[in-house]
This record gives C-alpha cells, sequence and structure tokens, in this order.
C-alpha cells in the first residue's frame, strides 16, 4: 500500500501551515507518558497506557505544541488543509515501532513495579533501560517515517516536473492532482514543497484560481514553439 505525504493543517492557536507531529513525537508528550507509567508502575502502568491509547493517533502542532486533536482534524480546517478523510490517508503512522514502544513501556512499568515492591535493584533497572528503550524506539520511529516521506517526496517532485513539462510550465492543484491520480492534499503538498519563488512560484489569477508557474520550462516551450515557427 503506497504511502501519501501528510497533508497540511492551519494551528488554530498560533496560525502555524504546515505539516503536524505525531503526538507523541514532542519531547514533553513523551515524557508525561514515561512519568504517568513509572508512577502507576504497582498497577502494570495503567495511567500511561490509557494515555498512550487515547492519544497516540492524535496530531499536535511543532511550533505551539497545542493538540489538533485525533488525525489532526481540530486543524484540518481553512483553503489550504485536507478533509478528515484525506487526513486519515495522509496520517500513516509506524504501526511496529508504536507496538514494540508500547510493549517496552508494559515491560518497564512490570520491572519498576516488581523492584518498587520487592526492592530489588536489578527490577528497578531493567525497568529504566525498558524506558529508555522505548524512548529510543519511539525516536527511531520518528527518523524512519521522515526519511521514508522525503523519498517519497522527492519522487512525486519529479513527476510534477515531468508533467509541468508537458503541460508548457504552468499548474494547478487540481489539475495536477486529476493528471496524477493523487488526492487534493497530495498535490498541494507537493506543490508547496517546490514552490521558491524562483524556478516555481504560484499566482492567483483574476477568478481566484492559484497557478504554479515554471518559468524555465515554460521559457523552454516558447523557444520550442518559436524555432518551430521558424
Amino acid at each position: 500500500m503506497a504511502t501519501h505525504p501528510n497533508p497540511l493543517r492551519s494551528c488554530p492557536r498560533c496560525g502555524y501551515h504546515g505539516e503536524g507531529l505525531a503526538y507523541f513525537e514532542r519531547g514533553l508528550n513523551l515524557a508525561l507518558l514515561i512519568v504517568l507509567v513509572v508512577m502507576t508502575s504497582w498497577a502494570f502502568g495503567i495511567a500511561g497506557i490509557v494515555y498512550y491509547l487515547l492519544r497516540r493517533n492524535h496530531e499536535s502542532c511543532p511550533r505551539c505544541g497545542r493538540s489538533w486533536g485525533r488525525h489532526g482534524e481540530l486543524a484540518a480546517t481553512g483553503p489550504r488543509s485536507a478533509s478528515r478523510a484525506e487526513a486519515r490517508e495522509g496520517d500513516r503512522p509506524e504501526r511496529a515501532g508504536g507496538g514494540w514502544t508500547l510493549v517496552l513501556l508494559i515491560a518497564a512499568a512490570v520491572f519498576l513495579a516488581a523492584g518498587l515492591a520487592a526492592s530489588d535493584p536489578a527490577a528497578l533497572l531493567f525497568g529504566g533501560v525498558a524506558a529508555g528503550a522505548a524512548a529510543l524506539t519511539a525516536h527511531g520511529t520518528r527518523r524512519t517515517r521522515r526519511r521514508r516521506t522525503h523519498a517519497l517526496l522527492e519522487a512525486c517532485q519529479k513527476e510534477v516536473l515531468q508533467l509541468a513539462r508537458d503541460r508548457g510550465g504552468l499548474l494547478t492543484v487540481s489539475e495536477t492532482a486529476a493528471s496524477l491520480g493523487w488526492t487534493i492534499a497530495r498535490a498541494e503538498r507537493v506543490l508547496v514543497s517546490i514552490e521558491d519563488g524562483f524556478r516555481v512560484r504560484s499566482e492567483v489569477t483574476e477568478d481566484g484560481r492559484i497557478v504554479y508557474e515554471f518559468p524555465e520550462l515554460f521559457a523552454a516551450r516558447k523557444e520550442k514553439l518559436a524555432s518551430g515557427d521558424s
């Protein structure tokens, strides 16, 4: 199954526009999770487990930390945001990594509970190691997802450049989505990622459409037509 770039969202608190973070990618949220596991280690870390299950599919703002709700739906507003269905499509968490994180947190809770109950330093040590491993696993999952997203984005950019060359250096989001079989959110994400104001720039037409211009490809098209006419 193909993975799609995460849709862009607008934060209702600070106005940030871009990709959200998975809830536990924020250090404070992950730290709170570990604290809850340790505090309820006598009950196998039940508070931390419940907290993880309730928030694992949530997103948060990278700038201010505001929670955007499940699949970012609280921030899915405004003309440049994805629909709720597209948000679910764009949000593909690393299930395996998240599963190992949960397993390690449970193991940490069990060892810490046993260590506290029996005053066993070895159990406490294992519990600490398991909690640290959970944090490392979560970090590794984030890095893997970002690398994969970056690689996919580069491949998508090549498809857009090919399409722009075929269309004479002018594209819209809807045209890109229809031509390449993408969602609107995916087409917008890729076009925004390559817009630099020089080689690719966006202009708003009189009828309100956003047109992405590729000046180099547009000029090459004009030169080709001129040489053909001559």
